[in-house]
């Protein structure tokens, strides 16, 4: 297996019910905007959390600007789960002007 780098337009496309969508971010940052049906993982529970990914799942992993979800999508990848990584994070997609979900 090898972690595959997506754009952020792309999530939909593998969005089909066994793939959970993850956002890295500070629980903060997620909680100002963020990808529809993402959850919250903060990076810095990055253990606790990838205890209790369900096994049979793929996951695509998403930070602020790629470099975090990189290096934990290689870690679960290295634990033979299909991993997916969005190419510019968060803010990268932001800044080309297309709409995450707000939560203001």
């Amino acid at each position: 297996m090898s972690v595959q780098l997506i754009s952020a337009k792309e999530i939909p496309l593998y969005m089909d019910g066994t793939t959970v969508l993850v956002d890295m971010r500070k629980r903060e940052e997620y909680e100002t905007y963020h990808f529809p049906g993402a959850i919250s993982c903060p990076y810095h529970d990055y253990e606790e959390w990838l205890r209790s990914l369900p096994e049979s799942r793929a996951y695509i992993l998403y930070c602020d600007r790629g470099n975090m979800s990189l290096y934990a999508a290689k870690r679960l990848d290295r634990e033979g789960k299909k991993v997916f990584t969005v190419a510019g994070g968060a803010e990268g997609w932001k800044r080309r002007g297309t709409k995450l979900r707000e939560n203001n």
